[in-house]
């Protein structure tokens, strides 16, 4: 099952099956292709799809941690770590 939410917010879902369908499912080829647009709100660290002082929090908790969020990795340097602060904070101020 291939499932997920449109940018309006309305959510999808397709069973993939490539030689009958479920009940009520979907069928696809087996050479059928499907794109997927990935959105990355930077700065975005509680994933709320806005960037306010509300992600200051898990922002704080991913340097900590040493852990990785795509949306806390500001600099896009695969890692969340203290050069990703002063773009955070351009972003926050910018939005």
């Amino acid at each position: 099952t291939l499932s997920g939410q449109f940018a309006d917010g309305t959510p999808f879902s397709f069973e993939l099956n490539s030689t009958s369908p479920a009940e009520g499912g979907d069928i696809f080829a087996p050479n059928a292709a499907l794109s997927v647009t990935l959105i990355i709100i930077l700065g975005d660290a509680n994933q709320d799809k806005a960037v306010n002082f509300s992600d200051i929090p898990p922002f704080i908790e991913l340097l900590l941690s040493g852990g990785f969020l795509e949306e806390a990795d500001i600099n896009r340097d695969g890692e969340v770590n203290f050069m990703d602060i002063e773009p955070f904070i351009e972003i926050l101020i910018a939005g």
